[in-house]
This record gives C-alpha cells, structure tokens and sequence, in this order.
C-alpha cells in the first residue's frame, strides 16, 4: 500500500495546528474492542485506511519496541490516515502524536473481560501469537490462570496480567486523548451518544451544523459490526467473571480503569 500512501503524503503531513486532514489513532489495550472503534473511525470521510498497525508489542515475538522505533512508525502516517495501536504511554510518543495534529482515539474495556478475551483468544484463535504454543491444550481455567500470572516460559514477555496493563493507563490521564468504553460503543442504546463525541472531536471545521453532523453519526453507526471482528470471541464464563472482579491483580486495574 506504499504508493497510494506516498501520493497521500504530497498533500503535506499535517502539524499542530491544522484544521484539516488529521489522522486518527485507534488506540488500546489488546483484547479491548479495537477493531469496534476501527469501524467507526474508518467510516469517516477521507480517512484512508492501508492496513497499518502500530504495536508495541508485535504478538508473533512480544518484543517490546523501544520508544524511537514506535515515534519513527508514526512518522510514516499521512493525513487523514486510520491507524490502530496498541501503544504504551510515554512523553516522547505523546509528543509525536501531537506533533502530527492525530487525533487519539483509546478505546478501554472492563479489565476482567479483557483477560478472559485474551484467555480464550490465545487458547484457541491466534496460532501464530508468541504465546499459542503455551496455552494451547490447556483447559479454560488453566487458560485464565496463565493469563492472570503469565508465562512461566517466558515470563519477562508476558509478566503477570497488571504489569501488561499498567503501561497503557496513563494515556487515561492525557487530556488529548478520547477515552471510549467498549460498554458504550458496543450498546445499542449508547453509542449514538459516544460516535456524536467522536465526530465532534475529528471534524475541525467550523461548519458542521446538525444535519452534516446527525448524518456523519448515522454513517459511523451503520458500520458498527462486531461480527466482522475477526477476533471477536463470544464465550464468557460467568462464574469465573464474577470470581475474577475482586482477583487480587484484577481488582486495583479495575479501579484505575472505572469499573469499581
């Protein structure tokens, strides 16, 4: 997808500043309903979209790319561009993002939901992530256990579940930074409400009256699909959801994320 991004790139990158031809981040914790926001986001208009993905962790080694391999990635986005991330907060990231005038989408989830997601997601559905060999053939408790206090393989790569977490919270606390709950954007009856917010945040100019506004809602709306997720996973044990609410290493992240 190099050549129609090059050609995006003779618009001019955008700077902090510009009203125009912002790019969007869709960031978040993995397992937390990326791919939701991604279908809003990329429901816009002229908000290209080449299949970019910015982690920071890359699942099929869990390397931890440093802060200078994440800013020189972001670098390469051009106006208007859609892309997802899953990136940890720090000031030189923070920096380069305003720098590019982005607009930072974090879409976060209940923290027990997301390690149940992850559970599953890594026992049965993604054999080329760092850590299927190690969950594979292991029953769902014994799943949720190791996604709780992580691999005894290779521990330093997937410590416990916070020490996975905790990196991405201080983005919680940026006020440049739209914070989205998965609980929000995946009810029917909510997420009118929160598409309206985001809109709002993305259209810079100063002519968006409630018509144009209610139909670039209804358009972000109508693209909302978690079946077209394809790492959307249904399967939720209520028993072990409940148990998990007052974990010892679930409950603080639950807290810090506000769902106490």
């Amino acid at each position: 997808m190099q050549v129609p991004r090059a050609g995006r790139r003779l618009i001019g990158k955008t700077r902090a500043g510009s009203t125009t031809n912002r790019p969007i981040i869709v960031n978040s914790i993995p397992k937390s309903g990326t791919h939701l926001l991604m279908q809003v986001a990329r429901a816009l208009p002229n908000t290209p979209y080449y299949g970019a993905f910015i982690a920071q962790t890359p699942s099929i080694s869990l390397r931890m790319r440093t802060d200078k391999e994440i800013c020189r990635k972001l670098s390469s986005v051009v106006p208007g561009e859609v892309v997802g991330a899953h990136l940890h907060h720090s000031e030189p990231v923070r920096e380069t993002l305003t720098a590019l005038n982005a607009v930072h989408l974090m879409i976060v989830r209940d923290p027990v939901d997301i390690l149940l997601s992850e559970a599953h997601y890594l026992g049965s559905m993604n054999r080329f992530h760092r850590m299927a060999r190690e969950f594979k053939g292991l029953g769902e408790e014994q799943r949720i256990q190791m996604a709780l206090h992580g691999s005894k393989q290779v521990p330093s790569l997937f410590p416990e579940f916070p020490n996975r977490i905790n990196p991405y919270l201080g983005w919680l606390r940026d006020p440049s930074v739209m914070v989205v709950r998965y609980e929000d954007i995946n009810d029917l009856e909510r997420r009118h409400k929160i598409v309206e917010a985001i809109v709002k945040r993305w259209y810079s100019g100063d002519d968006l009256d409630g018509e144009k506004l209610q139909s670039l809602v209804a358009s972000c709306v109508n693209a909302i699909n978690p079946e077209k997720s394809h790492t959307a996973s249904r399967r939720r044990s209520s028993s072990s959801r409940e148990k998990l609410k007052s974990h010892e290493l679930v409950a603080d992240l639950r807290d810090s994320l506000g769902y106490r």
